[in-house]
């Protein structure tokens, strides 16, 4: 059985996003969860990549899915800092 991002501790081991997306979508390398995070951070941090991911396989490319990406990043900031 395959592994999905959300089963693994180490989002190192099982990335988010393949190399050739985050070419092609740059922003998506800072929505990768940072495995040197805290778990409680790291668990807020995959809630959001896993947002992006429903994102990135749901909608064309285009200049709204590069916003969409952008508020995620943001909400996935504000919401690691208000978990510190």
């Amino acid at each position: 059985m395959e592994q999905t991002p959300n089963q693994t501790s180490d989002a190192t081991s099982n990335p988010y996003f393949t190399e050739e997306e985050k070419k092609i979508d740059d922003i998506l390398r800072f929505l990768e969860p940072n495995p040197n995070l805290p778990a409680k951070l790291q668990g807020i941090s995959r809630m959001f990549a896993s947002l992006a991911i429903g994102v990135l396989h749901q909608t064309p490319r285009c200049p709204e899915r590069t916003v969409a990406f952008r508020k995620i990043l943001e909400a996935k900031d504000c919401a690691v800092r208000a978990a510190l």
